[in-house]
């Protein structure tokens, strides 16, 4: 081919990112050879778009086959390769043809179209500006969306930086010398648009803040910290504790004692009512407190079940008590309960026998050094108290020679546990000691949970008397019961009745 040239007629440039605009360029143009003659027919056109005048690199290009008609031809650039966004964002761009692979030159600036060089303003449109539509709702008369991290509306001036007037003849702005962001109207919401303030925060040295109607906050609230941990984080470190004010009402100065920092305190007017401490005391000294109830008719007023899961319940006579009155409480065999573990019970559950968490000793006598019938002949539950009390007199009767025996030990024996003490130990009978033996295990299990210990002589003592030389004992690795001379030493383990 010869080479050509190009009379280019640029006949429209659009802003490309506006919504609901044809996002392509009227372009028209005619060609002819070398020797003036014009083209007929269909030609491969190049068309690409720098920000140079000469060489760079293509910010856009898109091939065409153009049909000429006497050298005139018309295309719509854009529309085969879509322009970048921001392929009109700066000044000066140029417009390169390649036909039929030829290059033409020079390249031709791209102008505006004239109302199009209005547009500019929209960068920074200058005040004032009056925008008014019928929108339905939930659409909007501006609506706008940053992605980047700057500002999605931004106003700053000494007057008004965004002022919005309501149909009620009220108003509401954003960013003034008194407010920062202002709202009015005749409704009642808690937002911008109330009787009084919908929200209302003042800028530069003041910044109270006050709404009106309901507020909600779903994420963390910082007040004196940019770093809430919490729903609501209060930092009230320094000399002015932060206060809350409801109605006249001052709900939660931080502070100790009522001038310090920590804690939270009720003022009504008058003295602290109410303290409560992270991490200390609470007490309440204004009226009856209710839980689960908001009519407490006490001190204490509680709508359902009370919990301890350690300690028990103390009294003013400085008693802490764990288990309801005796008499009144269902026991199971194992419970630590009475002083010791529970063993066994009658038919109704109240009442029972209980031995002692550990052994009172491993190797002691059975009598005080002289043999003789002490007529302890007691046997099954409960049998063990009366044999004791016999045993202890007898020995009294046929001389003590000082040394302590089994009988003695279970009697003066006094345990301590919840707070309370409990008495009345004693050696048990045959049967008592039968019945220790077969719930061995669960008495083993219960004692090592609660600081005890397991049974550990093979044979203990028995309070029932066989002869005048040997009382009944049991072997506690098989469970027979023989009996053996009053001066061997073998094992202890008191029980009480309740």
């Amino acid at each position: 081919m010869k080479n050509s040239f190009i009379i280019i007629l640029l006949l429209t440039s659009l802003c490309l990112w506006a919504q609901n605009v044809p996002q392509t360029i009227d372009y028209q143009g005619r060609l002819a050879d070398s020797d003036g003659n014009y083209l007929n027919g269909v030609v491969t056109v190049d068309f690409l778009i720098y920000n140079v005048e000469t060489g760079g690199i293509a910010l856009w290009n898109e091939t065409q086959d153009v049909s000429t008609v006497n050298g005139i031809f018309h295309v719509l650039l854009g529309s085969l390769v879509a322009f970048p966004p921001d392929l009109f964002d700066n000044a000066d761009r140029w417009l390169e043809l390649i036909v039929g692979g030829e290059t033409l030159s020079p390249r031709t600036i791209i102008a505006s179209v004239p109302y199009s060089i209005k547009a500019e303003t929209a960068y920074t449109v200058e005040a004032p500006i009056y925008l008014s539509g019928n929108i339905a709702s939930p659409n909007s008369v501006i609506t706008g969306e940053n992605t980047g991290t700057g500002y999605g509306v931004y106003g700053a001036a000494n007057g008004f930086g965004v002022y919005g007037l309501h149909p009620s003849g009220n108003y509401g702005y954003i960013a003034s010398s008194d407010f920062g962001v202002f709202g009015s109207s005749s409704g009642n919401f808690g937002f911008l648009g109330s009787t009084s303030y919908g929200v209302y925060g003042n800028s530069i040295s003041n910044w109270a803040g006050y709404f009106d109607g309901k507020v909600h906050i779903s994420d963390m609230v910082g007040i004196g910290t940019t770093n809430p941990g919490r729903m609501l984080t209060v930092n009230s470190t320094g000399a002015n504790p932060i206060q809350w004010q409801v109605n006249s009402l001052i709900l939660g100065q931080l502070g100790t004692n009522g001038s310090g920092a920590g804690g939270l305190y009720l003022y009504d007017n008058g003295p602290i009512s109410t303290v409560i401490t992270a991490n200390g005391n609470s007490y309440f000294n204004g009226g009856n407190v209710g839980i689960g109830t908001d009519t407490p008719t006490s001190e204490l007023t509680v709508a359902g079940t009370i919990e301890s899961t350690s300690g028990g319940i103390k009294f003013p006579d400085g008693t802490i008590q764990t288990t309801v009155a005796t008499g009144s409480t269902t026991y199971s065999i194992g419970d630590f309960a009475q002083g010791g573990i529970v063993f066994w019970l009658d038919e109704t559950g109240q009442h029972g026998l209980a031995c002692a968490k550990q052994d009172q000793s491993t190797e002691v006598r059975w009598y005080a050094g002289t043999y003789g019938y002490t007529q302890a002949k007691g046997d099954g539950p409960f049998a063990g108290e009366a044999n004791t009390a016999i045993i202890i007199a007898a020995q009294v009767a046929i001389g003590d020679d000082g040394l302590t025996y089994a009988a003695r030990i279970c009697n003066e024996l006094q345990i301590t546990e919840g707070g309370k003490t409990y008495g009345n130990w004693y050696l048990p009978s045959k049967e008592e000691l039968n019945l220790m033996y077969q719930n061995k295990a669960i008495i083993n299990s219960t004692a090592a949970a609660n600081g005890g210990t397991t049974f550990d002589p093979v044979v203990y003592w028995s309070s029932t008397e066989h002869d005048n030389y040997c009382p009944w004992i049991q072997f506690f690795y098989g469970g027979s019961q023989y009996y053996t001379g009053k001066s061997d030493t073998i094992g202890v383990r008191a029980v009480r009745a309740f």
